[in-house]
């Protein structure tokens, strides 16, 4: 119902906010891996052949056109832990997978501006997702650094392009 997608509906609806935006990275859930076989799940009907069955990869969703944003992480993920999983989504399909637009870099796209989620994939992969359970003790510290440093690696990329 985008409720939750309140504060990123405010900010790109008003044109002067996005003078100057070239695109966005959203950070949502970055920090909780899983290391057992099965533990990672997928929104349904979304072909998952070839992606992991384990929780412990970073995934950097955005629009098949967004190939700069994307190739920034997917050229970070050459020298620092965790996997970079990326999925260039074409947007005549979003609609099919309404997951893939539940948070903040969706207000983004409709106004047409790049933007990619970076996620360690929430309720897909953490059980306590949105739980009383989901507390700063259950996060796994090396994959949250690991997933921090993808982002600073991605910035300084994106960066250099000018």
């Amino acid at each position: 119902d985008g409720s939750g997608l309140l504060g990123s509906l405010a900010f790109t609806a008003d044109a002067r906010n996005l003078e100057h935006v070239k695109g966005a990275i959203v950070l949502d859930m970055v920090g909780y891996a899983c290391r057992t076989e099965g533990c990672q799940r997928y929104p349904q009907g979304l072909p998952t052949q070839t992606l992991p069955t384990t929780g412990d990869f970073l995934a950097v969703l955005g629009l098949s056109e967004h190939t700069d944003l994307i190739g920034a992480f997917v050229g970070s993920a050459q020298t620092t832990w965790p996997l970079v999983v990326s999925l260039p989504i074409p947007e005549n399909v979003l609609r099919m997978f309404p997951d893939l637009i539940r948070s903040d870099h969706a207000p983004f796209w409709e106004q047409d501006i790049p933007a990619v989620l970076v996620t360690d994939t929430a309720n897909f992969r953490n059980a306590d997702y949105h739980t009383p359970r989901d507390t700063p003790e259950t996060l796994d510290q090396s994959f949250f650094r690991g997933s921090a440093q993808h982002v600073v690696n991605a910035v300084v990329t994106l960066l250099s392009m000018g």
